[in-house]
C-alpha cells in the first residue's frame, strides 16, 4: 500500500541518518491527498551542495493490497507451501500468536496467495475469547486466536485440525489428520520454491545493506560536504525497494497456471459434469 511505500523510503533514510527522514516527511505533508489509483511525485530538496533534488514516485492502489512481508518473516518457504496445501484441501486451521498484528497479517497473506481460488468457509483472522466455541465447528475454517487460548483445543475435543504457532514457527496436526494431509505436487512446486527462496535471499541482502549503511554512516552530517557517499541516491532507492510483494504474487500465480491451467483438457464436453481421466491413466493410454 501507499503507507508501506512511504515507510520503505523513511526506514532506508533512518538507517543512514536520522535527520534524513525529515525532508521526505515534509515533502509528503505538503502534497494534497491522492485519489484511488493516482500516481504522484514528491520532490526532496538536496541537503548536500552540488547535488540534484531527489524525486520519488508513489501510487495509491485502486484495489486492496495485502502485504506478504510479515508472513515470510514469520514462516519459512516450506511451511508456507504446506499451509497453502492445507487451505486448498479445505482443512481446519487454527493459528495462534501473542501478537494480533502477526495473526491478522499472516492469515490474510495466506488467503491472498491462493488467488485465483477463494476460501469459501469460516474465516475469522482474530477470534475474540467470547466466541471461542467456534473452534468446535464441524466444517472447514481458518481461525486466529491469542496464544493463551490455545488450550481451548483440548477443552472442545477438536479433531482433524492443523495447529500453527506463529510465535514458535511450528506447524503440527492432530493425530487422526496426519495421514490425510498431502503436500503440493512436487512438480511444479519445486520451481515455485526455488523462485521464492531466490527472492527472499535477495531481500536478505537488501536488509543487510541497511545495517551496513547504518554502521558506515552513523555519524554522517548532511551539512558537511567532505564526506563522500558513492551512489547515495541509487543505493537508497535500491534499499527502499528491497521487498516487492508483486514478485511473490506473480510466482504463485504462475504456479497455479502450471498446476491447473489445462483443466479443460480433462473434461469430456459431451458429459458436462464427468471428469475425463488424463491420457496416461485412461484405458486408451495403457499399452
Amino acid at each position: 500500500g501507499l503507507f508501506d511505500q512511504i515507510m520503505d523510503h523513511v526506514v532506508a533514510r533512518w538507517f543512514i541518518c536520522h535527520q534524513a527522514v525529515f525532508p521526505i516527511l515534509d515533502a509528503i505533508l505538503l502534497q494534497s491527498p491522492p485519489a484511488l489509483g493516482d500516481t504522484f511525485s514528491v520532490t526532496i530538496k538536496s541537503q548536500v551542495s552540488r547535488r540534484n533534488n531527489e524525486v520519488l514516485t508513489f501510487k495509491l492502489n485502486s484495489t486492496y493490497h495485502q502485504s506478504l512481508r510479515k508472513l515470510f518473516q514469520t514462516l519459512d518457504v516450506d511451511d508456507v507451501l504446506w499451509l497453502i496445501s492445507c487451505i486448498l484441501t479445505e482443512r481446519r486451521l487454527i493459528f495462534y500468536s501473542n501478537s494480533l498484528e502477526v495473526l491478522s497479517e499472516c492469515i490474510h497473506a495466506l488467503i491472498a496467495l491462493i488467488y485465483p481460488f477463494r476460501w469459501q468457509h469460516i474465516f475469522v483472522p482474530v477470534l475474540p475469547e467470547s466466541l471461542i466455541n467456534y473452534l468446535a465447528a464441524p466444517m472447514p475454517f481458518i481461525i486466529g486466536i491469542k496464544s493463551y487460548l490455545a488450550h481451548s483445543k483440548t477443552e472442545f475435543g477438536i479433531s482433524e485440525v492443523v495447529l500453527v504457532d506463529l510465535d514458535k514457527r511450528s506447524i503440527r496436526s492432530t493425530q487422526e489428520l496426519q495421514h490425510k494431509l498431502l503436500p503440493l505436487p512436487s512438480d511444479p512446486t519445486w520451481k515455485l520454491k526455488r523462485e521464492l527462496k531466490r527472492n527472499l535471499k535477495k531481500y536478505a541482502l537488501f536488509t543487510q545493506s541497511h545495517e551496513n549503511y547504518r554502521q558506515k554512516y552513523a555519524n554522517y552530517n548532511p551539512t558537511k560536504t567532505n564526506l563522500s557517499i558513492p551512489k547515495f541516491q541509487q543505493n537508497m532507492d535500491e534499499i527502499a525497494q528491497g521487498w516487492n510483494d508483486l514478485i511473490f504474487y506473480d510466482a504463485f500465480l504462475a504456479f497455479f497456471v502450471c498446476l491447473v491451467g489445462d483443466w479443460k483438457n480433462f473434461f469430456d464436453p459431451s458429459q458436462k459434469y464427468v471428469p475425463q481421466p488424463p491420457y496416461h491413466l485412461s484405458s486408451n493410454g495403457i499399452t
